[in-house]
């Protein structure tokens, strides 16, 4: 069997085994166990540990003494025991012919700052591995997330995640429940995460490799604190991105955060490795970010909206500043803000008064005439010389209708105020949703990612991707581009 082939029992396994289960429903196993069951996953399940008295149950499951109980070849198991008993495991499961296992122990590569012996203990692991024929994730990882099996196998916080088509592999356990959220709060959803903390067994890009083959994934989202083994990160990863967009965030640039990433995961970082970074990510055609909610700004993007076919952006604002601060933004991400061209500029003209900005960024001045957002919205989106729209209304918060209202009228004051300026901007999105379509083109809104007013929701309905800063609307057109550039250069 082959690693890809080894790496599909992760996300799709025929049965599932947890060594070193116990009572305490706060501790890993107790926290993966009381995941799993909560997000339903239906598959047989199997509970390990020696000491319990037979006939005890963990969360209303029956907990065997040995794997010699099971009688049946293992598929995926959860390693949660000392690390110093984790090679002694390991070849038990290598005797019942395991194919997945996910180590959660910590006490490995992580802990050579202050226990070299860790390391050889960490090498002992990889030697088992292979020689019984399994692959592992870990040691030192939270779990694992499977879509396709209701599989919500990581020790910390259940997110109630989506049926979606976004892939995420991570070195920091954090960092991917992070994703899952961040996912979440935007209403998207998420095929598979796997963490993969000291990345003794896989790599990065062992992951990337199966998710580019995996006709569940559409985007790949991939957090790393350092990476070894550039060509072989470069011969794997470009072939996927190819065929499939793959978000990269590498962390530990600082002299702070390469002591961090050591200490976390026992990851090479610093500002060395991410010199060779760029170049790598180059090579290997990746998109990369720089932030854990760029990561998701990006990869949430791809599923929402087109991919602009140049750098050229039309801004739409309320207000002047707005205007410039926008413009600032995109010029320092390599985007372009070209002025209207004659025809789109007599357009406005009858609808805004005259002295509106007769220019790109498109500024309405003191117009408060609603009806006419919409088609000039409907104006710019048609006009060929820009690729993408930047819409900048004002903020949707929820707590507005607290520190300000709009008096429109005699009844219409704080909270009401703010509701009537959501459905007018409701109103406006839903005509111009099929324009959007016809001319495919992504349309950005600045506002916070989610509100209790269902704004930000309701525009993400209607394809406009809802981020809450100037730079990341920016960065994330950026990225967009980058991907749409990276198809031309493989056809060419």
């Amino acid at each position: 069997m082959n690693k890809l082939e080894l790496i599909d029992h992760f996300f799709h396994p025929k049965n599932i085994t947890l060594i070193g289960v116990s009572r305490n429903l706060m501790g890993p196993s107790g926290m993966i166990l009381g995941n799993m069951l909560r997000s339903n996953y239906k598959g047989p399940l199997y509970l390990i540990n020696p000491k319990v008295e037979e006939g005890k149950k963990i969360l209303g499951k029956p907990v065997k003494r040995s794997l010699n109980e099971i009688g049946t070849n293992l598929d995926l198991v959860f390693v949660i025991v000392p690390s110093r008993i984790v090679p002694e495991v390991l070849e038990n499961c290598g005797q019942h012919n395991a194919r997945a296992v996910v180590i959660i122990s910590a006490g490995f590569a992580e802990s050579i700052s202050y226990d070299k012996e860790k390391i050889a203990l960490q090498d002992e692991t990889v030697r088992i591995a292979r020689k019984n024929g399994f692959v592992f994730a870990g040691p030192n990882c939270n779990g694992i997330y499977s879509d396709a099996i209701s599989l919500n196998a990581i020790f910390g916080p259940r997110v109630r995640c989506l049926s979606g088509n976004i892939s995420y592999v991570t070195r920091g356990g954090t960092a991917g429940i992070h994703s899952l959220i961040q996912t979440r709060v935007r209403g998207i959803g998420v095929s598979k995460l796997i963490n993969l903390g000291d990345s003794a067994c896989l790599k990065i890009q062992d992951l990337i490799e199966y998710y580019g083959q995996d006709p569940e994934t559409k985007i790949i989202g991939a957090y790393t604190e350092g990476f070894d083994d550039g060509k072989s990160f470069i011969s794997i990863v470009e072939k996927v991105t190819a065929k499939k967009p793959v978000v990269f965030y590498k962390s530990g640039e600082t002299i702070a955060g390469q002591r961090a990433a050591l200490s976390h995961v026992g990851a090479i970082a610093g500002k060395f490795s991410s010199r060779i970074f760029e170049g790598v990510a180059s090579q290997a055609g990746l998109i990369p970010v720089e932030s854990i909610d760029e990561l998701v700004d990006v990869c949430t993007s791809f599923m929402i909206t087109h991919v602009p076919k140049g750098r050229n952006v039309g801004i739409i604002t309320p207000a002047g500043s707005f205007g410039v601060m926008a413009s600032d933004a995109c010029n320092k991400e390599g985007l372009n803000v070209p002025p209207l061209n004659p025809e789109t500029l007599q357009k406005i003209d009858r609808l805004l008064p005259e002295y509106w900005s007769h220019n790109n960024p498109v500024d309405l001045t003191d117009s408060m005439n609603f009806s006419v957002f919409g088609k000039i919205i409907r104006i710019v989106l048609e006009e060929e010389t820009f690729d993408g729209l930047i819409i900048l209304f004002s903020d949707i918060s929820d707590n507005q209708g607290t520190i300000m209202d709009f008096s429109i009228g005699e009844n219409l004051v704080d909270e009401k105020s703010i509701n009537f300026f959501a459905d007018i901007v409701k109103q406006q999105i839903k005509r111009i949703s099929r324009y959007i379509e016809k001319v495919r083109k992504p349309v950005f809104f600045l506002g916070p990612v989610q509100a209790q007013n269902g704004l930000p929701d309701f525009l993400r309905e209607h394809k406009i991707i809802v981020l809450p800063e100037f730079r990341r609307i920016a960065r994330t057109f950026r990225a967009l581009v980058k991907w749409n550039e990276l198809k031309k250069k493989i056809r060419q």
